[in-house]
């Protein structure tokens, strides 16, 4: 069962997400493992290993540092004006019952107890949620010029997973990628939106994995047990 969680504190919010493999990581379970970790019996590779034992660490109250920079920062600070931009490309208003800003009055987390995950906005009437990018000028420049629903699996697995994973979560059909830059004074220019579309067929496997690492991990955590 999917459940929808309200968290008042970035605390809070930071408690349940450490716990849970989340969206924006999900990808690192996907990949298989090697030949050789296959033959000695590994279901899962050795960087999905890696981030399980993130996650126990959490667990423990060492989480991984989290570093930032100036161009973090710019993406933070620019997404709530890419958010009403998307709002207003889908003629939709942003103070209405249409439209749910995830990171406004608290913290919106949805989970299964095995994965969990937060889009950057829903929309329940269009059955569909986005994630909004706010990159290096050059960075976006690339994803105007050459970011098509076609090639988005290849050119950013990450986002991918990130992006079917919370879908799952939402139920949602779609999610609209938003690559914004308003240091191009051209619209033409600072805007790139694209749709994905829903894949059960990634979603499913994402979900497989994820099971799989919830049971080593729960395994691992007995190993500590005294």
């Amino acid at each position: 069962m999917i459940t929808r969680y309200v968290f008042e504190t970035e605390e809070d919010w930071k408690s349940k997400r450490d716990w849970v493999f989340t969206a924006s990581e999900v990808n690192r379970l996907m990949a298989e493992p090697s030949k050789k970790a296959k033959e000695a019996g590994q279901v899962l590779s050795d960087g999905a290993i890696s981030y399980i034992i993130e996650k126990i660490s959490a667990y423990y109250g060492n989480p991984k540092f989290i570093f930032k920079n100036l161009e973090m920062e710019w993406g933070t600070n620019t997404e709530p004006e890419a958010a009403l931009t998307l709002c207003e490309l889908l003629e939709l208003n942003p103070a209405s019952n249409e439209v749910i800003y995830t990171s406004h009055n608290g913290t919106v987390f949805f989970s299964d107890e095995i994965l969990g995950g937060t889009p950057d906005m829903i929309f329940p009437n269009l059955k569909a949620i986005a994630e909004i990018k706010c990159p290096n000028s050059q960075n976006h420049l690339y994803n105007k010029l050459y970011l098509t629903p076609v090639n988005f699996q290849s050119e950013y697995p990450v986002y991918y997973d990130q992006m079917q994973t919370n879908m799952y979560l939402c139920d949602a059909d779609k999610c609209f990628f938003l690559s914004y830059d308003p240091r191009f004074k051209d619209v033409n220019v600072s805007i790139h939106l694209i749709e994905i579309e829903r894949n059960q067929d990634r979603i499913n496997a994402i979900i497989d994995k994820s099971k799989l690492a919830f049971k080593l991990k729960n395994q691992l955590l007995n190993k500590l047990k005294p």
